[in-house]
C-alpha cells in the first residue's frame, strides 16, 4: 500500500495509506462557480490524498471543485452526465491494463470534447510508456504517481484549467465571430442585426466575464411614463440567447430589474459580485443599457470597451431602423410609381429618376374603359360611385400584372398599361379583364350590366418623366397610345369587348390567334387610311 505524506514537497502517492479513504465531493465554492475535476482511480487512497491537496485550492479566484471515480466505467456516466469538466485526472490500470487509454478515445472520439485537459497518472510507467502514450493518444500531460508532490498537482492542475479556458475564450471568439461574419453578409435583413450584435456581445462576455449570459436593450427615458413601454432585449448571450423581442421585466428577476431601473433613472452604473448594469445616454430621452451577469472589477479601458459596444449597437439598430422606414416610404412611393415601370426606364427605385429620363422601346398598349359609365353613375350615389371604381381597379389591376402588364394611368372608369412582353400577353390580359368585368353584379336601380371595352395595340413608344422638379409624373409619347384608345372606342360600335391591331394580331401566337375574327377595315380618327381591325373571342 501507499504511504502519505501531506507536506508540499512529499511525495503524494508512496506506500502504505489508507485504505478505508471514503470517496467524496470536495465543492470549494458555497454554490458558486468553480473549475470542475474529476479524478479517476481505482485506489481509493490515492482518490483520497488527491482530494486532500485540492480542499480549498483555487485559480485566478475561483475554486476548484472534484468529482471522484474508481473506475472507467463510472467515470463515463460522470462524463456523460456533467458536461463542461474542466480537468480529467486519469490513472491507465483499472477494470483492465489499458482502461484509462481507452476512456481517453471515448472523451475525444465519442463525446467529441476536444476541450477538457487529461492528465494522465500512472503507478506503472512499464504499461504506458511516456512517449508513446503523448503520441498516439490526444492527452494533455503525463505523470509517474512516484514522482508526484502536493505542489506538483497543484501546479499540474493550474496549467491544465488555465489551458481549458483559454480554450473555451477561444471558442466563444470564435462563435461570436461566426455570427458577426453570417450576420454582416445580410445586415439588414430583420434577424441579421440582432444576431450581428449578438455576436459582438459573445466576445465582450469573454473578454469581460468568466460566464457568458448578457443582455441589451434601449429605453426611453422616463421609462415609466405612462405612453412608454417597457424596453425589450435586442440582444442576448448566454441564457438570454432566445429572450430577444422579449421585455426585460419578463427575462430577469423583479430585484434585477428593480437596479435597472435606477440604473437607468440616475445614469449611474450599477456593480455587484453577482452583476452589473451600465446605462449611457444617446440623447436626450433615449439610453443604451446593458445588462451582463458575472462581472467583478471592471478596469478603465473595460468601461471603455463597455461604452463603445453600447454606443455602436445603438447606431446599427438605429441604422436597420433607418433603413426599413426608408424601404417602407420606398414601397409606399411604388404604389404610385410601379417599380416595374421605373425598372423600364433602367432605375431601380425613385431616388434616380430625373424630369427628361426616358427609354424608346417598342411595347403593346392596352387601354380598358367601362361603357356607358356616365349613364350608370347618374343612378348612383357620389359614395356608391366611387366604391364601383374601386373595386373595378381592385379587379382589373392585379390582372394586368399577372399577366405581364404594369398599370402606367388611372383615367376615371379607364386605364392605360403597357406590356413589355408584347402582343400575347396584353391579348391574355384584355380577356381575363372582360371576363372579369363581366361577371360583376348589376349594378343601379334598374340593375344594368357593366361591360367593359378593351384596345390593344403595339409598337414603337418612348417611355420617360415629364415635369419639373417638384413635380414629376411618367408618360408615354407614341401613336400606339392614340391607335389603342380609338379602338377601345370602337368596341361599343361593334359590340364585342375586345379590338385588336393588325400589327396586334400579326405577333399572336397560333393558339390565340384562332380567337381572332377579322372585322374590317375602318376608319379611325387621326389616321388618313383606314385600318384592319379585329375581335378576340
Amino acid at each position: 500500500m501507499d504511504r502519505l505524506f501531506l507536506d508540499d514537497d512529499d511525495l503524494l502517492f508512496g506506500e502504505d495509506g489508507d485504505p478505508e479513504a471514503e470517496e467524496a465531493s470536495i465543492d470549494g465554492s458555497a454554490g458558486g462557480a468553480t473549475w470542475p475535476i474529476l479524478v479517476v482511480d481505482d485506489e481509493p487512497q490515492v482518490l483520497a490524498i488527491t482530494q486532500l491537496a485540492l480542499r480549498g485550492f483555487a485559480v485566478d479566484g475561483r475554486p476548484v471543485s472534484v468529482r471522484t471515480a474508481r473506475s472507467a466505467a463510472q467515470a463515463r456516466r460522470i462524463l456523460e452526465e456533467q458536461r463542461g469538466i474542466a480537468v480529467l485526472l486519469l490513472d491507465v490500470v483499472m477494470e483492465t491494463d489499458d482502461a484509462g487509454l481507452r476512456l481517453v478515445q471515448y472523451v475525444r472520439e465519442e463525446l467529441r470534447d476536444p476541450f477538457i485537459r487529461i492528465v494522465l497518472r500512472t503507478g506503472q510507467p512499464g504499461l504506458a510508456p511516456e512517449e508513446r502514450v503523448m503520441l498516439e493518444y490526444d492527452i494533455n500531460d503525463y505523470r509517474s504517481k512516484t514522482e508526484i508532490t502536493a505542489q506538483r498537482l497543484r501546479t499540474t492542475v493550474t496549467g491544465s484549467i488555465r489551458a481549458y479556458r483559454d480554450l473555451r475564450t477561444i471558442d466563444k471568439h470564435r462563435r461570436g465571430l461566426t455570427r458577426v461574419v453570417r450576420a454582416s453578409a445580410t445586415l439588414f435583413e430583420p434577424r441579421s442585426v440582432e444576431d450581428f450584435v449578438s455576436g459582438i456581445l459573445e466576445q465582450l462576455s469573454t473578454i469581460l466575464l468568466p460566464r457568458e449570459s448578457a443582455l441589451f436593450f434601449q429605453a426611453t427615458v422616463p421609462l415609466f411614463h405612462p405612453s412608454s413601454a417597457d424596453p425589450v432585449v435586442l440582444a442576448g448571450t448566454g441564457r438570454f440567447q432566445g429572450a430577444v423581442g422579449s421585455p426585460v421585466p419578463l427575462v430577469v428577476d423583479r430585484s434585477i430589474w428593480r437596479a435597472i431601473r435606477r440604473c437607468l433613472e440616475t445614469g449611474e452604473h450599477i456593480r455587484t459580485d453577482a452583476y452589473a448594469v451600465f446605462s449611457f445616454q444617446r440623447a436626450e430621452d433615449s439610453h443604451a443599457a446593458l445588462y451582463m451577469e458575472g462581472l467583478g472589477p471592471v478596469t478603465d479601458w473595460e468601461m471603455r470597451i463597455v461604452e463603445l459596444f453600447c454606443s455602436s449597437a445603438s447606431i446599427a439598430f438605429d441604422n436597420q431602423r433607418l433603413y426599413h422606414q426608408q424601404r417602407a416610404l420606398l414601397n409606399a412611393v411604388s404604389r404610385f410609381v410601379p417599380n416595374r415601370l421605373l425598372g423600364l426606364l433602367g432605375q431601380q427605385d425613385v431616388r434616380g429618376v430625373g424630369p427628361g429620363d426616358h427609354v424608346s422601346t417598342e411595347m403593346a398598349v392596352l387601354f380598358a374603359d367601362l361603357q356607358a359609365f356616365t349613364s350608370v353613375a347618374e343612378r348612383l350615389s357620389p359614395e356608391q360611385t366611387f366604391a364601383l371604381v374601386h373595386r373595378y381597379f381592385q379587379t382589373v389591376g392585379p390582372l394586368v400584372e399577372a399577366h405581364g402588364g404594369v398599370v402606367d394611368k388611372y383615367l376615371g372608369d379607364g386605364l392605360m398599361a403597357l406590356f413589355p412582353e408584347g402582343a400575347d400577353s396584353a391579348v391574355r390580359a384584355a380577356r381575363a379583364v372582360a371576363r372579369a368585368v363581366a361577371g360583376f353584379e348589376p349594378v343601379g336601380p334598374d340593375r344594368r350590366a357593366l361591360r367593359v371595352g378593351v384596345g390593344v395595340h403595339v409598337g414603337p413608344l418612348i417611355l420617360g418623366t415629364v415635369g419639373h422638379a417638384g413635380r414629376l409624373d411618367t408618360t408615354v409619347i407614341s401613336d400606339a397610345v392614340n391607335v389603342a384608345s380609338r379602338l377601345e372606342r370602337l368596341t361599343r360600335k361593334f359590340d364585342v369587348p375586345v379590338i385588336i391591331s393588325e400589327a396586334v394580331r400579326a405577333q399572336l401566337s397560333p393558339e390565340l390567334a384562332a380567337r381572332v375574327t377579322p372585322l374590317g377595315e375602318t376608319r379611325i380618327r387621326g389616321k388618313q387610311a383606314p385600318v384592319a381591325i379585329h375581335a378576340v373571342a
